[in-house]
C-alpha cells in the first residue's frame, strides 16, 4: 500500500505546479526524513495547484481590469436613491458613494468591503432596485442557504442561488444542469457575490469563462 501511494502521489505531483520554493539548502542525509525532505522544513507545507486554476486566474485578473460594463445613468440613480428615501431605508453618504462607485465605474470587477451592520445589504437593495428598473438583471450568489436567504432581502425581484449549486452545475458531469439563470447571464447582468472568501472547489476555473463569455459584472 505504501509503494502504490508513493506512485499516486508521485504522478500528482508531476502535474502539479508548485507554488512554494524548495530550500536550496544542501542538507546531509542525517537530516533528512525518509521521503528525502529537510527536517527543516515543515511538514505538509508545500503548496500546489494546476494550470488551470492558475488560466483561470488569468483571465479573472484580465476580466478585472476591463472598464467596459454596463452602467447607470444619475437619474436611474437619484430615483433609486429617493425610493430608498421613501420607503424609510434612506442610505447614509457612505452607503450611497458604494452604490454610485458600483453602478458607474463601468468594472467588470469589484469589491466592496465593509464591516458587519454598516449597512451593505441596504446598499445593494438600493443598487439592484436602480440596475434593475433601468432595464438591468440581478444576480445574487452566497456560500450557503443561509446567507442566500439574507442576500434575496437585498435583491428583490432578482436570482439568488448558492454557490455550491453553481459549483457542482459547473463540474464536467453536471454540465447538463446549469441553472437557467446562469444561461440568462448577459451583458445586462450583474453578479453580486455575497462573502467571497468562500473557497469553491475545483470546478471553478470554468466558472470564470461562464462570466467573461457573458460579459456580466461582478460585484
Amino acid at each position: 500500500m505504501g509503494k502504490l501511494t508513493d506512485a499516486v502521489t508521485a504522478q500528482v505531483l508531476d502535474w502539479a505546479v508548485p507554488l512554494t520554493r524548495a530550500d536550496q539548502v544542501e542538507v546531509p542525509d542525517a537530516l533528512r526524513r525518509s521521503d528525502g525532505t529537510s527536517v527543516y522544513e515543515p511538514k505538509h507545507a508545500r503548496l500546489y495547484t494546476t494550470i488551470e486554476v492558475l488560466e483561470a486566474e488569468e483571465r479573472i485578473v484580465e476580466y478585472a481590469l476591463r472598464r467596459d460594463g454596463r452602467t447607470i445613468d444619475d437619474t436611474a440613480l437619484a430615483l433609486a436613491l429617493l425610493e430608498a428615501e421613501a420607503n424609510g431605508q434612506p442610505l447614509n453618504p457612505g452607503q450611497e458613494e458604494l452604490v454610485a462607485a458600483l453602478v458607474s465605474s463601468g468594472q467588470r470587477v469589484q469589491l466592496a468591503i465593509a464591516p458587519a451592520g454598516s449597512g451593505k445589504t441596504t446598499a445593494m437593495r438600493t443598487l439592484a432596485r436602480a440596475w434593475t428598473d433601468s432595464g438591468g438583471t440581478v444576480i445574487g450568489l452566497a456560500p450557503s442557504a443561509v446567507a442566500a436567504d439574507e442576500l434575496r432581502a437585498a435583491v428583490p425581484g432578482g436570482t439568488v442561488d448558492t454557490l455550491a449549486s453553481l459549483a457542482y452545475a459547473l463540474l464536467p458531469n453536471g454540465a447538463a444542469h446549469l441553472p437557467r439563470w446562469a444561461e440568462r447571464i448577459d451583458d445586462g447582468t450583474i453578479v453580486l457575490v455575497t462573502r467571497p472568501g468562500w473557497r469553491a472547489p475545483p470546478s471553478s476555473p470554468r466558472s470564470s469563462t461562464l462570466w467573461s463569455s457573458a460579459a456580466a459584472r461582478s460585484a
